[in-house]
């Protein structure tokens, strides 16, 4: 009995000291931020095909020579970037019944579409392309958006340029809190920019599409960096 009394005693007398090492003071969360607008200087445009038909394999011949078709009309124009994106096939079901019977739906025909992305920096060339696509192709969405090339440049200034601002916010917080510096604990960089695409009613009817011209202003983006953490006050 003795013994035991002793052990508890012993944590007891342990506990404040574990207790002082997971305290925390003197933490402030603080966060500073930097931006830039920027010339879009890359044109980006979506272009789909969808087409029904008896069989899946009828659909997807027609989608698939209409896809082959727009790819290669992209591929022998210098300074353009083409990819294909999703490919979906999909039942198509009946829809009428008589009255009083159970409905059992049945497959019609079948659904299958695909779509391309084309970009270039040469926005006339790729206008031009757009433009000749939709003999066969249906624009799903196109707008400019900032290259590669030229966020990354941007970014590695405003990444100095935020950090600047997170240090003189701390020293400031740290002064106005009666202390003579601060200790780095935790710190967050992270990148956005604001300019959605224009997007394009998916469902607007090829016919009405082909051979529209493409016109749209570039403008600009807004590229940002935020420096977010913790410090501690010393």
């Amino acid at each position: 009995m003795k013994q035991m009394t002793l052990l508890i005693a012993g944590l007891l007398l342990l506990s404040p000291a574990f207790a002082d090492e997971d305290a925390v003071y003197n933490h402030v969360s603080i966060s500073a931020e930097a931006s830039a607008d920027v010339e879009n200087d890359t044109l980006v445009a979506e272009l789909f095909i969808e087409h029904q038909a008896k069989t899946a394999a009828e659909a997807a011949e027609v989608v698939n020579a209409a896809i082959d078709w727009g790819v290669k009309k992209a591929q022998s124009v210098e300074g353009i970037k083409v990819r294909t994106l999703e490919y979906s096939t999909s039942p198509v079901y009946s829809k009428a019944r008589k009255a009083g019977e159970v409905y059992t739906p049945q497959i019609m025909e079948w659904r299958v579409s695909q779509a391309i992305r084309v970009e270039s920096t040469d926005a006339d060339a790729l206008s031009e392309l757009i433009t000749a696509l939709q003999a066969r192709l249906a624009i799903r969405q196109i707008g400019y958006e900032v290259s590669k090339a030229l966020r990354e440049a941007t970014e590695s200034v405003l990444i100095d340029e935020a950090i600047l601002a997170f240090q003189q916010r701390a020293g400031q917080v740290a002064k106005g809190f009666g202390h003579e510096g601060y200790k780095l604990v935790k710190v967050n960089i992270n990148s956005g920019s604001i300019r959605p695409p224009v997007p394009y009613a998916r469902g607007m009817a090829m016919e009405a599409a082909a051979a529209a011209p493409v016109a749209i202003e570039a403008g600009t983006s807004t590229l940002k960096i935020n420096v977010n953490g913790t410090i501690e006050l010393e």
